[in-house]
């Protein structure tokens, strides 16, 4: 990324973001609503939840790369600390990160079987986190999941470790920054302050209103009846939001000079922008989401990534530039 062509690919970029505000803003929002009018599929009159197979499947593991993501951050915490034993923090730091690392497998195990139990079995005790049974076998899923992780990440991230460990570490600090600030603004600030109504829930409950993206809703019923909370969580999409985790692969040719090919820089921005497009248009189709949604929830976390990026190279006093060269 030279400065040319960050400068390009930034203004690029605003007016792009600019130009789909004012799209989904205009006359109410009334491009956002009929964009989900015309791609909404398997939302039988009355039902919550589509049949549609292709939103099924990325509602239940289109959230699964900011799960992904924490393991291999924690993975890389419990294996830098391994090295530098028997420093009793370091004994501490690996006893928390390994705790940390089983959570994340629980939740990411729960979600999974959360999403079957809402399309199928709606009163399971399942759904819930401290039901005994489902309890134990989450804890444990977490627990070979965290393992698998580590014996599989271990060597590669030894290797990494030896080759260049301060770099490593600016890479991991930059993207656990960027996606936790944007993941707590999404899932705990945007989305109980906007309020927003679900497509789907207009779908269950016709009393209920569409509301363009910038309006709080400051009518959400206190007696829900028909509907349920995530009713009111549309703006913006955290579906999406942990999809977009996904590119902080873009990172990787900033920070690796021998990973400047136009190969990697092809991957690193078509693996993410793929994968964060099929869970937006999977969010839509499904009636989980508008437009504005998906776009938000890309925006936010896509910010934060480059925010935080230019932040650690100022503080470092480091160069955010590539210098000017052809790549291979």
């Amino acid at each position: 990324m030279t400065k040319k062509s960050f400068y390009i690919s930034f203004w690029a970029i605003v007016l792009f973001a600019i130009s789909i505000i004012v799209l989904v803003s205009v006359n109410n929002g009334a491009i956002d609503l009929a964009i989900s009018q015309n791609l909404v599929s398997g939302l039988a009159p009355g039902e919550r939840y589509s049949t549609n197979v292709f939103g099924r499947i990325f509602e239940i593991f289109g959230e699964q790369p900011l799960y992904i993501f924490a393991q291999l951050f924690l993975a890389l915490t419990f294996v830098v600390l391994d090295k530098r034993r028997p420093r009793v923090w370091c004994l501490l730091g690996q006893v928390i990160s390994g705790f940390l690392s089983i959570v994340v497998g629980f939740a990411a195990i729960h979600s999974i079987v959360r999403y079957f139990c809402n399309y199928y079995a709606s009163e399971s005790n399942w759904i819930s986190f401290f039901s005994p049974l489902p309890f134990v076998v989450y804890a444990l899923s977490g627990l070979i999941i965290s393992s698998i992780y580590y014996f599989i990440l271990r060597k590669p991230l030894q290797r990494l470790i030896d080759y260049d460990l301060n770099t490593l570490i600016r890479i991991a600090v930059v993207a656990f920054v960027a996606v936790a600030i944007g993941q707590i603004l999404v899932q705990f600030i945007l989305k109980p302050v906007f309020s927003r109504v679900r497509y789907r829930a207009i779908n269950v409950n016709s009393s209920l209103t569409f509301l363009p993206w910038y309006q709080v809703n400051s009518s959400v019923p206190t007696d829900l009846g028909v509907n349920i909370k995530d009713d009111f969580h549309s703006f913006p999409s955290g579906h999406v939001a942990s999809a977009s985790t996904t590119f902080v692969l873009m990172l990787i040719p900033c920070y690796y000079q021998n990973m400047r090919t136009k190969k990697v820089y092809l991957l690193c921005t078509l693996i993410p922008a793929v994968y964060t497009i099929t869970v937006a248009l999977a969010r839509i189709i499904y009636g989980a989401h508008y437009f504005s949604d998906v776009f938000f929830g890309f925006l936010i976390i896509f910010a934060f990534i480059w925010i935080a990026y230019f932040v650690q190279r100022a503080v470092n006093k480091e160069n955010p530039f590539i210098e000017a060269k052809k790549i291979k």
